[in-house]
């Protein structure tokens, strides 16, 4: 007897769709992704509310980064880290749609977070 229904787009508020269709397509990347399913893990300390890890395998690598500063973008150097980011000189961020065509540094929103798809070309 629900009126609401989650599981179509249809006669959902504008919030209600963006959730939807923002879950709707990382469910969708995450559910063919071998690196996500089965690769290793290594994380990093947090540091200013900025959270960074990497689930990686034989055959590539995923970044992800999560921000939880209320107000800051925070810059990310490749130098913190280097370790995992050896060999690879670019990368798709899976949310925004964007690429990154350097991860010598770059920004990320406050309370935002980035999927990182890394590319060794």
């Amino acid at each position: 007897g629900d009126t609401a229904d989650c599981f179509s787009a249809d006669g959902m508020t504008d919030r209600e769709k963006d959730i939807f269709l923002f879950t709707r397509q990382l469910l969708n990347w995450r559910k063919d992704n071998v690196i996500i399913h089965t690769g290793r893990l290594k994380h990093y300390i947090p540091e200013n509310n900025l959270y960074v890890y990497f689930r990686y395998n034989d055959s590539g690598s995923i970044m992800v980064i999560l921000n939880n500063s209320d107000s800051e973008a925070r810059t990310i150097k490749r130098e913190r880290y280097a370790e995992s980011l050896d060999g690879y000189i670019s990368g798709f961020d899976i949310i925004s749609k964007t690429n990154i065509p350097d991860l010598t540094s770059f920004t990320i929103a406050p309370k935002s977070a980035m999927i990182i798809e890394l590319k060794q070309q």
